[in-house]
């Protein structure tokens, strides 16, 4: 005799899945976008709580929408992470204790040219403590945190976070995002991988 099969239980959370529709959707006609995607993670666990992109489709009807909104962005597409990946090069110079928070850096009053590109930053900065810098997000100090790393033990710490990597099995069309070898770097890449260029998400 046939027997029920096991429970299964998604780590989705119904009401979290709502409210990112609906806010991805209010986002869109705001700002006017052709799309847009989202995704809620439980920051201890990695689990996903949320995942949507707009414009979606009807899967019980999915033939009367066109193929490329099939897609789940959210998964599929690549884009340089700006300031955000900022805390990759943080991270690993305090860990290899090339910095502490109370490290003092120049920032240059907004602006400088480390690698024949000039570099500004939004909020002026001169000499500061690592945490007021990586508070205002300053692109100056980043890349002189970037330098005392160096090219390899960047690359090294990139790698170790899981860039380029796709995150999980459970997504088999998931892009792993761009991260060049070393060898592929220009003269500029040191002036602007610390800041979350030259490499996709």
């Amino acid at each position: 005799e046939p027997e029920g099969g096991d429970d299964l239980y998604l780590t989705i959370d119904a009401a979290l899945q709502q409210t990112l529709e609906t806010e991805l959707d209010k986002a869109m006609e705001f700002a006017k976008a052709p799309r847009a995607m989202g995704m809620l993670m439980d920051p201890r666990t990695g689990a996903i709580l949320a995942m949507a992109s707009r414009p979606a489709f009807n899967p019980n009807r999915y033939w009367e929408y066109e193929p490329d909104l099939y897609m789940n962005r959210a998964i599929v597409d690549a884009f340089e992470p700006g300031s955000s990946f900022k805390i990759v090069a943080a991270s690993a110079a305090i860990e290899e204790d090339l910095i502490t928070p109370e490290t003092r850096i120049d920032c240059e009053n907004g602006g400088f040219n480390p690698y024949g590109h000039y570099i500004k930053d939004y909020h002026a900065l001169g000499v500061e403590p690592f945490t007021m810098c990586f508070a205002q997000s300053s692109n100056v100090a980043i890349i002189k945190v970037g330098a005392l790393l160096g090219k390899e033990r960047m690359d090294e710490w990139i790698r170790r976070f899981g860039f380029g990597q796709r995150t999980s099995r459970d997504f088999p069309k998931e892009s792993p995002g761009l991260h060049r070898p070393i060898k592929q770097w220009s003269g500029l890449t040191m002036g602007s991988l610390p800041m979350g260029q030259e490499i996709m998400v």
